[in-house]
């Protein structure tokens, strides 16, 4: 009797102990960020690849951090969906333009329009009933933000 007793006091301790202690936290969430274009991108929490969608005909700059993503209907100038993305990267500011001015007429897009300043460019783009925006910003990581609205 004694020994039961004594057993099931260390069993009621032991349980009572590990029920107390502190769980982990979960893990952070992978869900978009919204990250407003002055603030720092390292700050931004990353989107996986496999979680959010590409802009379609667009390729995500390779090594770059996606940090936001969606689509959404869009009812303005008679589109009917916009897909829009951004990502951050370490690469040098040149070398992310290059890639990009390659992507574009690799993926049969037009340039009708190039706004370029000392730090930043922006090409407005049309292939068929849709039309694009890729901006390169050089800022510490470099950014890159791409739009496309389809009719």
């Amino acid at each position: 009797m004694k020994r039961s007793l004594v057993l099931v006091l260390v069993g009621g301790i032991m349980l009572s102990v590990g029920c107390s202690r502190e769980q982990p936290a979960p893990p952070p969430s992978t869900a978009a960020a919204s990250v407003p274009a002055a603030a720092p991108a390292p700050a931004a929490t990353p989107v996986p690849a496999a979680a959010a969608e590409s802009v379609a005909e667009f390729p995500d700059y390779p090594g770059a951090v996606r940090i936001t993503s969606g689509q959404r209907a869009e009812t303005e100038h008679g589109f009917t969906r916009k897909s829009e993305a951004s990502w951050t990267s370490a690469d040098p500011y040149g070398t992310v333009v290059a890639y990009y001015q390659k992507a574009i007429a690799d993926r049969g897009w037009t340039i009708t329009a190039t706004e370029s300043k000392a730090a930043e460019i922006e090409w407005r783009l049309a292939k068929g009933t849709s039309v694009g925006k890729i901006e390169v910003k050089q800022t510490v990581p470099v950014t890159i933000k791409i739009e496309r609205s389809d009719r």
